[in-house]
């Protein structure tokens, strides 16, 4: 059963006065075994080692595969984040240093795998640290009330008197303080006292910020955030104008600029020499609308590509904005091409939800063929039936809304009869109207050809979508008579539109095409699409 110097060793009967020797043989032999076992494991270890060389995945070259254990731990890092345990939030590394040696070699060796940081636990911060060597660093974390344990740690890991240092490395720094207003942190005087030259991306949100010097500028910035939460105005300081803007010009290779909150409110020195950001193409601010035209009037924008504003205020009236914003950006003096205004419903932590007015606008570019893109967009924050009307103006027609070929109103807001017939109804190149919400009866009367041989209202218009209207919009009853105002005024019409489209309405049956089908042969309808 055994092999023979096992089984004689079992066999053996032995007096009392061999114990000593038999129990010497007895551990000679296990000491045997164990050497045979240790062999064996080593043989096996081997031949398992050649056998993961022969797989597809491990034929590729080290620096390849490197480059794939990356991309797996990047795309990891979502799910990981939103784990509820500290081995869940490590799975990303764990699962890439556990398959075989040559993975965890080539894992433990590839600095870039460690370099965006993880603070799931000291230990293992600790240990990315130094496996990232000098590479670039990444850091980001959402803090929690209370206050979050790692707070210290992140100040005492980014001075230079705890090696190994993140500052000189740090390229990417992204805090977030979420939670309860009562629980937001201060940002900690002196985080990055030891200076962080290849400091890129720079991330604040939700802080409470009481000096504009504890803020970590750094020359080499191309992406700047800060946000102060809209409950936190009154307890932030807000800088002085001449510091800011130092602050910006010390900054030259900034491309994309987000400030939430805290831009200067006292006037800016007169006369005040513009300031060129000559990177920039990217400009996001949140505050109140006086605060935002005295910045735009002291800044001149020439790569600028997008602009992204939310007001406090509810207002429309933009004269003020645009006149500024036309001084500081060129693309602005040009005319609009697409225009859309929709409402939303913003539901904010601790408050009440609201009706915010978005504006998203495409300005006209006569020598481009290039796709058509979201130039600006503007939100004014509590307004759910402000007129449209004075928004409209404050464009104007030259050239302003002139080259407009493209229209979506979906806002609740209400576009007034004059609107209707004094502006848009008399735009060139407007082939594309999109309606939401309701049917306006002043769009409807706009639509009609005059019976003279006056100018057509809407010359160029092809297309003409109804999106989620419902056609009674609160009179029971009432969708009968309005879909026959528009079909008369559509048929009325010496030039036909080309096409109808009717999706997701209420109170607009299948039946109620038929008198399309009579009065409008030749239009292209499409349903619910």
């Amino acid at each position: 059963m055994w092999p023979l110097p096992t089984e004689r060793l079992l066999l053996a009967e032995t007096v009392r006065s061999e114990y000593k020797t038999h129990r010497q043989r007895v551990e000679a032999r296990l000491s045997e075994l164990e050497s045979e076992v240790r062999a064996r494991e080593d043989e096996m270890r081997a031949l398992n080692t050649y056998k993961n060389t022969m797989t597809h995945i491990n034929r590729l070259p080290n620096e390849i595969l490197a480059m794939i254990l990356v991309l797996a731990v990047t795309q990891g890092r979502p799910q990981a984040n939103c784990a509820s345990t500290t081995r869940g939030k490590m799975a990303p590394w764990l699962s890439v240093t556990h398959i075989c040696s040559r993975w965890r070699d080539i894992a433990l060796n590839r600095a870039t795998l460690w370099s965006d940081l993880s603070f799931s636990n000291p230990a293992f911060t600790q240990a990315m640290l130094v496996r990232s060597l000098e590479t670039p660093l990444s850091i980001s974390i959402k803090f929690k009330a209370p206050p979050h344990r790692f707070l210290d740690v992140l100040k005492k890991a980014l001075s230079h008197n705890h090696p190994p240092a993140l500052s000189p490395n740090l390229k990417i720094l992204s805090l977030s303080s979420l939670g309860d207003p009562k629980f937001m942190h201060h940002l900690p005087e002196g985080l990055l006292e030891g200076k962080c030259p290849s400091l890129e991306h720079l991330s604040l949100d939700g802080f409470r910020l009481l000096d504009w010097q504890t803020i970590p500028l750094a020359p080499a910035l191309t992406h700047l955030c800060i946000k102060v939460n809209s409950d936190m105005y009154r307890h932030s300081w807000r800088p002085s104008p001449q510091p800011f803007l130092s602050c910006l010009v010390g900054m030259p290779l900034l491309r994309h600029l987000e400030v939430s909150g805290i831009l200067p409110s006292l006037p800016y020195p007169s006369p005040v020499p513009p300031h060129t950001l000559n990177h920039l193409e990217v400009l996001r601010l949140s505050d109140s609308k006086a605060w935002i035209i005295k910045l735009l009037k002291v800044i001149r924008l020439p790569r600028l590509k997008s602009v992204w504003i939310r007001f406090n205020e509810s207002s429309m009236d933009i004269d003020l904005f645009l006149t500024s914003l036309k001084t500081s950006w060129d693309l602005a003096q040009n005319g609009i091409q697409n225009l859309r205004l929709s409402t939303s419903i913003e539901h904010t932590r601790n408050r009440q939800s609201s009706h915010s007015n978005t504006l998203a606008v495409s300005f006209s570019r006569p020598d481009s063929t290039d796709p058509v893109t979201t130039d600006m967009v503007l939100i004014f924050s509590g307004g759910r039936n402000t007129s449209v009307e004075q928004l409209l103006r404050s464009f104007g027609l030259s050239p302003g809304l002139t080259p407009l070929h493209t229209l979506k109103l979906e806002s609740h807001s209400p576009v007034s009869d004059s609107a209707w017939t004094e502006i848009l109804s008399t735009l060139p190149y407007l082939r594309h109207i999109t309606l939401g919400r309701a049917l306006s009866q002043g769009f409807v009367d706009a639509l009609k050809s005059p019976p003279n041989g006056t100018s057509p209202p809407f010359p160029a218009l092809e297309e003409l979508v109804f999106d989620r209207v419902d056609f009674d919009d609160g009179q029971v009853g009432a969708s009968a008579g309005r879909i026959k105002r528009l079909i008369d005024a559509l048929s009325s019409r010496r030039e036909q539109i080309k096409a109808l489209t009717v999706n997701r309405c209420l109170n607009f049956a299948k039946g109620d095409f038929d008198p399309v089908k009579t009065q409008l042969p030749g239009l292209k309808v499409s349903w619910d699409v």
